[in-house]
């Protein structure tokens, strides 16, 4: 038994390093072949902000346009990038009447505007290459269809062409001498997008009728496609840019190191931790966590993940919060050791008694992660997706590999308990904290960081709202030496006739320039550069990036921070006062608020940007803050199994503070791991990865701090008035 438990922990060292191996480095076994996480063609797709290149938000100036319209808008946009070169380049359609354009490697965001924004021109032409059909006056519909167009065939993909009732002669005579060509390989009619060449469909007969079918070895993906070429002879409605924004290359490559440098050391820092606060356990989970980090970057690499700097920072947390599991276990574990249960006991009541913490906190994260990938912000859709594929593998790596290592300890029957817990503790329980007496004043923390920013927002006017907000030019200067934000801003403002400008320095050296702007013309953004171009003498790699977006974009983004904010509290609120009830969800979701409050109370008071960014952040948080929560409601209802209002069990306030003592060392441990990772981010990070881990690092602190000090002593006043009136009955 003992071999075989020492050959199962050896093979799980070895699928460690094999995975992690694989993952970053990839492999070619008997012709199976996977090129790494890093691998251009087979790995993770790098985005557009660590690629660089541009990124255009188009809105449709039609009111409630079709999702028909948008996709022939998008077929339309796919089919002019990839003729332009841009093979790479892509189209998404968003929410109201949005689409999205990625170009990778362009950086002439208005080149690009004046591509995709004017007029298509469809044709059919026959194999002289005469013009028989036009598609903006001759064609009418074209529509993907699924069935049999022969009597004799079978089922199949298909386009349904329908002509306007005065081109039906035209289309006669070409298909007649289609026709008539049989036999000479010229039997067609070719269709063009302006001057591509997008379908080359045979002529067996004559066609003397205003509907046709084009038929041969369609999908249904390549007949819709072929369908919305059709139809796209001119864009539907004319498309207003609201948003453009241009990503210096070099900023994504100081990015992915510095974000990876902060992922690694943070691994290091936390399994020494781990180690040092659970000892042999600890080691375990630290093992665990590089089968973690193995799992989720060859899922990342076999899915083609197009990874972005919002991306990397939600691996970067993810790795910090992979561990709260095996914190929670550990910490049920070290309670039984000290109520004197074996190490085998110990082990089996620490993962049965924490499952049920562990579920509901993770899947709280989950649902923060779900609405904000249904946002539709693609800034933060990429935070969503990674984190959220994090907090399940985690779930995974916890609750099977954990269990499976500790298991095969247990049968290699060690029985020194120091292994597991340091002996000075090891009997009794921990000393009781009195919270609930204390609550009042404790609130004053929150309250007064609040107050303070009360204070800071009307002597700042204001917020900081990044033109994401607000709309107006964002563009980011690497200098390369020092300079006075006054002094460039006047300068600018000279050379340009703009007005007004703000400059703010940024960068560990402070050498970069963020300069922002009310909307002005494109041209303008390329006089503000030569400006700086003329004073400092830098190249045009100096230009890191530059974002550009209207007022009214600005507004849609602030509404669905709002509302998509309410909606993950609307759900977590739910879940809560299903899985414990409704007194419950209400003081989550008061703690909630006093989190966003502390916040938005710090922005005011630090005058940071507020921007897409903080709404991932705000939405991440709310879903940690929670699974801190539920922590301490989990052990609450947990005790409440032997509550009793007769007896002198039945002091809620006693038992709520014996619930929080217990779970303290859970909230304060996972608390310090999920920051070293964000606080690594915070100082190695580039600036865009920054504006993520400023608000995370606020926020878990003060989600932390709610948790503990605010939802579950006040939870406790509410039960225990309940309690009371029950017994004055009695």
């Amino acid at each position: 038994m003992k071999k075989k438990s020492i050959a199962i922990l050896v093979l799980m060292v070895v699928i460690a390093v094999a995975l992690n191996y694989v993952a970053f480095f990839g492999y070619n076994i008997a012709g199976f072949q996977y090129g790494g996480i890093f691998d251009p063609e087979k790995g993770i797709k790098k985005g557009i902000d660590l690629a660089g290149g541009s990124v255009i938000v188009f809105q449709a100036d039609a009111e409630n346009p079709t999702e028909e319209e948008m996709q022939t808008v998008q077929t339309i946009f796919e089919t002019r990038l990839y003729n332009a070169g841009y093979s790479e380049g892509r189209a998404s359609i968003g929410e109201g009447g949005q689409i999205t354009v990625e170009i990778p490697a362009v950086f002439d965001t208005d080149s690009a505007v004046e591509l995709l924004g004017s007029t298509a021109q469809l044709t059919f032409r026959n194999a002289d290459g005469q013009v028989v059909l036009d598609g903006a006056t001759d064609i009418k519909d074209a529509q993907y269809r699924y069935g049999q167009v022969s009597e004799t065939g079978s089922a199949e993909a298909f386009v349904e062409l329908t002509l306007n009732s005065d081109s039906v002669s035209k289309w006669a005579d070409a298909t007649r001498a289609a026709a008539a060509a049989a036999g000479t390989g010229n039997n067609y009619i070719s269709i063009y997008m302006d001057e591509t060449e997008i379908s080359r469909p045979s002529v067996e007969n004559e066609i003397n009728s205003d509907t046709c079918i084009i038929s041969g070895n369609f999908t249904a993906e390549t007949a819709q496609t072929l369908a919305n070429q059709i139809k796209s002879g001119a864009l539907p409605f004319k498309l207003n840019v609201v948003s453009q924004d241009t990503i210096g290359a070099e900023l994504g490559e100081q990015a992915l190191p510095n974000s990876l440098l902060a992922a690694g050391i943070g691994i290091v820092i936390i399994i020494l931790f781990m180690i040092l606060i659970y000892r042999v356990p600890g080691l375990l989970a630290g093992l665990a966590l590089l089968i973690y980090v193995g799992i989720v970057s060859m899922i990342l690499g076999l899915g083609r993940v197009n990874l972005s700097l919002s991306g990397i920072a939600g691996i970067v947390l993810s790795i910090g919060m992979a561990v709260d599991a095996n914190v929670i276990i550990f910490e049920r574990m070290k309670e039984e050791l000290r109520l004197g249960k074996t190490i085998k006991a110990a082990v089996d009541a620490g993962f049965s008694k924490a499952f049920s913490a562990i579920l509901d906190s993770n899947i709280t994260t989950i649902i923060s992660c779900v609405v904000l990938y249904l946002s539709g912000i693609n800034t933060i859709k990429g935070f969503a997706v990674t984190l959220g594929l994090g907090v399940i593998v985690s779930m995974f790596t916890a609750i099977v590999i954990t269990k499976l290592l500790l298991k095969q300890l247990v049968r290699l029957n060690i029985k020194n308990r120091k292994l597991f817990l340091r002996e000075k503790k090891e009997q009794g329980t921990a000393k009781i904290i009195n919270v609930t007496k204390n609550k009042v004043k404790l609130l004053i923390v929150p309250i007064v960081i609040v107050a303070a920013g009360i204070v800071m927002y009307f002597v700042n006017s204001g917020f900081n709202f990044d033109i994401e907000f607000m709309g107006g030019i964002r563009m980011q200067v690497d200098i390369g030496q020092t300079f006075d934000n006054q002094e460039l801003s006047d300068y600018l403002e000279e050379q340009t006739g703009i007005t007004p400008i703000i400059v703010q320095k940024m960068g560990t050296a402070q050498t970069q320039a963020i300069i922002k702007t009310q909307p002005i013309e494109e041209s303008k953004k390329n006089d503000l550069f030569n400006a700086i171009k003329e004073k400092y003498g830098v190249e045009d790699s100096a230009l890191l990036s530059v974002n550009s977006a209207s007022a009214s974009f600005g507004q849609q983004v602030q509404q669905k921070a709002l509302i998509y904010t309410i909606i993950a509290i609307l759900c977590i609120l739910i879940y809560i006062a299903f899985r414990f009830e409704w007194r419950s969800a209400i003081m989550a979701v008061i703690s909630l608020a006093i989190n966003i409050l502390v916040m938005m109370a710090v922005y005011a008071m630090t005058y940071t940007p507020l921007n897409t960014t903080f709404i991932a952040a705000m939405l991440t948080v709310i879903g940690y803050s929670i699974n801190n929560t539920i922590v301490v409601f989990d052990r609450i209802r947990e005790n409440m199994k032997g509550f009793n209002v007769k007896k002198s069990t039945g002091d809620v306030n006693s038992l709520v503070d014996r619930s929080i003592t217990e779970s303290m060392g859970r909230t304060i441990n996972t608390t310090i791991t999920t920051l070293i990772t964000i606080v690594l981010l915070y100082f190695l990070g580039v600036q865009a990865v920054k504006e993520f881990a400023f608000p995370l690092i606020v926020g878990v602190i003060i989600g932390a701090f709610t948790s503990i000090f605010v939802a579950s002593p006040f939870w406790a006043s509410w039960k225990q008035t309940e309690v009371d009136a029950k017994k004055q009955k009695k």
